[in-house]
């Protein structure tokens, strides 16, 4: 199933007058193998005061293909969902995520790839051996010694630990 946003005219604007729409396409992989049914949610970026403003939702087809249609020009942002997989991004210090949109334009090959997920478990405890609840706890992933790019796993939700540190 595809969702596509539809923008509609103000009572100012004329079908002649609409700006032209573009499109952006492209692929959902896990472990490096195309995916259906991965969730993903397109939303404008750079909107003033920090508010995300979702446009569309669709999910993968079966080779993994995406597209939203009918976007105005401006900058947007992909993020993919998936039952017991991460959504890969570049650091949250770069701009890689972000992607312009020109009037008309048609941005393609565009890959989110996700990784299947593990857990990680263990007890928090400070140095007298006591448990330390309510701490929040995030994992972040070095990059790859091999590689220059900055890439981190953000998890679906930040937990904290419990009462008794876990």
């Amino acid at each position: 199933i595809q969702l596509f946003a539809s923008i509609p005219t103000t009572a100012a604007q004329s079908k002649d007058d609409k700006p032209a729409t573009g499109s952006i396409s492209g692929v959902v992989k896990i472990d490096g193998v195309e995916a259906e049914g991965v969730g993903v949610v397109i939303v404008r970026a750079g909107i003033r005061g920090g508010d995300v403003v979702a446009v569309s939702r669709t999910r993968s087809g079966k080779d993994g293909s995406i597209r939203f249609e009918g976007l105005p020009p401006g900058s947007y942002r992909l993020s993919a969902y998936a039952a017991g997989a991460v959504f890969l991004e570049p650091s949250p210090w770069s701009n890689r995520l972000t992607i312009p949109l020109a009037a008309g334009e048609s941005v393609e090959d565009v890959s989110l790839e996700l990784v299947r997920g593990g857990v990680i478990t263990g007890k928090l405890l400070d140095r007298a051996g006591n448990p330390i609840a309510g701490q929040a706890v995030d994992v972040i992933r070095s990059p790859p010694a091999d590689s220059d790019s900055e890439r981190m796993i953000r998890p679906p939700r930040f937990e904290g630990s419990d009462d008794r540190g876990v």
